[in-house]
């Protein structure tokens, strides 16, 4: 899979405030290279083909508990089921950020667990006050881009992801995918994971700060998990 947000961070522009902007994070399972190999009857896609239709779309929605706004992410499921030719199937999922959010994606994004872990930077609506920026931090299931079925960050910082990491009423309690910042995280994040499916993020901001998350990043079962020498 090929993790990827939208929206740059380089003209004088970008340093201010847009509303229109509309950017977005994608995960595109670049199958034509690993696992695919194309034939006469099934050439793949063609260039400039592909289309945000070979995609899952999954939703994020703003919700306000205890003075802080998270995000609850849907979970829509992604087929990525093909045929003998490698035809059928999507090819990955995207998310929109919120409309009139003015939101960036320009710090690369995360893979720890079986969750991808990105940060957006809402630029300021005054030249040289980055102190002023806002942004989010988001964590969902790597493979859909859909919420994780547990608790993901320890948001009563007792040290245990439970009951009480849930928010929303008590007949609709759902786990957040994200949490919307006072400050932009700024760079990348750093992880600090001993194995167990718990790791400490952190991120720089732009106020200078520290921001850090104890996040239940789940194991991820796809990757290598030993290895024997058979021959030398």
């Amino acid at each position: 899979m090929v993790y990827f947000g939208t929206g740059k961070y380089l003209e004088k522009n970008d340093a201010l405030f847009n509303s229109g902007l509309e950017n977005s994070f994608y995960a595109v399972w670049d199958s034509s290279v690993f696992s695919y190999r194309a034939t006469a009857t099934a050439p793949g896609i063609a260039p400039g083909g592909f289309t945000r239709a070979n995609l899952q779309n999954q939703t994020l929605t703003n919700v306000e508990s205890g003075g802080t706004t998270y995000r609850v992410v849907s979970d829509n499921p992604v087929n990525y089921t093909t045929d003998a030719d490698g035809n059928g199937g999507q090819r990955g999922w995207y998310m929109d950020m919120p409309a009139n959010s003015g939101e960036l994606l320009i710090n690369t994004p995360t893979l720890v667990g079986d969750l991808v872990l990105f940060t957006t930077l809402v630029p300021p609506e005054q030249a040289c006050s980055l102190d002023q920026a806002s942004g989010a931090i988001m964590a969902v299931r790597a493979d859909t881009g859909g919420r994780a079925n547990r608790p993901v960050f320890d948001l009563d910082r007792n040290r245990q992801h439970d009951s009480g990491d849930l928010i929303g009423g008590d007949d609709n309690q759902v786990a957040p995918s994200g949490i919307v910042l006072g400050a932009s995280p700024v760079g990348g994040l750093g992880v600090n994971s001993n194995g167990d499916g718990i790791a400490q993020v952190q991120s720089g901001t732009s106020e200078g700060g520290i921001l850090t998350w104890l996040l239940d990043t789940g194991q991820n079962t796809n990757s290598r998990v030993s290895w024997r020498e058979i021959r030398r």
